[in-house]
C-alpha cells in the first residue's frame, strides 16, 4: 500500500492498525512516491491532486485499487484513470451526520439571529425581538444523496417541508417531494431556504449561481455542505451584498486550505478479496 500524505497528516497513526499481511509505505510527494510505485498493489490518497496521482499512476502498473480519503474525487480524476478497470473508493458517509448538523446549525443561526443574541449577551442587554422558526418553512436540498438525506433527517423533524433535487425523481421517505435536476430553477423558486449537498462534476460546477439566487425567495438562507465550486461565490457575495439573502453558511469553499476507519476496512477487504465499500463511478465523478 503506497500512501500519499503530508508529513503531519493526523491519519497516519492509524496505519499502525493495518491488517496482517499488509505493508504501508508513506510518501509525501512524487519524489518519495516514484521509487516505491512499481511495488504498490493499492494507493491511499490523503493529499495531492490529479497531476501527482497521474505521475505516480504511470509508474505503478500493479495497482488494482485506489482509495481517496475525502468523499469528493473530482480533484483526482484524469482520462487514463477513468478509462481503467482499477476500482476507486472513497470515504462517503463518514461525515454525513456531522455535515447534516452543520446544515441545521447554519439554518438556525440566521433564523434565530444568533449574532444579535451574542451581541446582547456581551453588552449585558435584554432586547425583545421576533426570532424565525424552521417549522412551516420549505427547505430545498440540491443533491439528495447520502449527505442530502442526512440533512433531511435532522431538518424535517423540526417541522420543515423538504424538497429534494437529484437525477432520479423517485419518491424518498425523507422528502415531501423529489424533483429531477432539470427542474432546479422551478425548485428554488418554491423553497424558503436552500441546502447544497451535491458532488462536484462538470455539470454541477457553479450550478448555484446568479439565476438560482435571483429565483430564491427574498430572505432565504443558503447552506453549502457539498463541494465549494458548486456555488459561484461571486454571485453569492453579490446576493448577500444586495441583501437578497438572509445569510449563507459555508462548510466548503472554492479555494480551501477521521476518515481512516473506512480505508482500513477496505484494506482488509482488498487483502481478502471481498467487495470494497463505497465504490465510486469514475465516469460520473462520484
Amino acid at each position: 500500500m503506497l500512501v500519499l500524505a503530508r508529513p503531519d497528516d493526523p491519519g497516519l497513526p492509524a496505519l499502525e492498525r493495518l491488517p496482517a499481511g499488509t505493508r504501508a509505505v508513506v510518501a509525501h510527494g512524487a519524489e518519495d512516491a516514484l521509487p516505491q510505485a512499481a511495488d504498490a498493489d493499492a494507493l491511499l490518497v490523503a493529499t495531492g491532486r490529479a497531476p501527482l496521482l497521474q505521475t505516480v499512476w504511470r509508474q505503478a502498473p500493479r495497482v488494482r485499487w485506489i482509495h481517496t480519503r475525502p468523499a469528493g474525487i473530482d480533484h483526482l480524476l484524469f482520462p487514463e484513470l477513468i478509462a481503467s478497470d482499477v476500482v476507486m473508493t472513497n470515504s462517503r458517509g463518514v461525515f454525513s451526520s456531522s455535515l447534516a448538523e452543520f446544515a441545521l446549525l447554519g439554518l438556525l443561526f440566521f433564523l434565530k439571529d444568533v449574532r444579535r443574541l451574542v451581541r446582547n449577551q456581551a453588552a449585558a442587554r435584554w432586547e425583545a425581538y421576533e426570532p424565525g422558526a424552521l417549522r412551516g418553512r420549505t427547505v430545498g436540498i440540491v443533491g439528495f444523496g447520502d449527505i442530502g438525506r442526512a440533512v433531511a433527517a435532522v431538518v424535517r423533524p423540526a417541522g420543515a417541508r423538504i424538497v429534494g433535487l437529484r437525477r432520479s425523481a423517485a419518491p424518498d421517505p425523507l422528502a415531501d417531494e423529489i424533483l429531477p435536476t432539470t427542474r432546479l430553477l422551478d425548485m428554488v423558486a418554491r423553497v424558503d431556504d436552500l441546502v447544497v449537498a451535491t458532488p462536484l462534476t462538470p455539470d454541477t460546477h457553479h450550478l448555484i449561481g446568479e439565476a438560482v439566487f435571483r429565483a430564491l425567495r427574498p430572505g432565504a438562507v443558503v447552506v453549502n455542505v457539498g463541494r465549494g465550486p458548486v456555488v459561484d461565490e461571486t454571485s453569492l457575495l453579490a446576493a448577500l451584498d444586495q441583501r437578497r439573502l438572509r445569510g449563507a453558511a459555508l462548510d466548503v469553499f472554492e479555494q480551501e486550505p477521521a476518515t481512516m476507519p473506512v480505508f482500513l476496512e477496505n484494506l482488509r477487504r482488498f487483502r481478502d478479496g471481498e467487495p470494497l465499500l463505497n465504490p465510486v463511478d469514475k465516469r460520473l465523478g462520484y
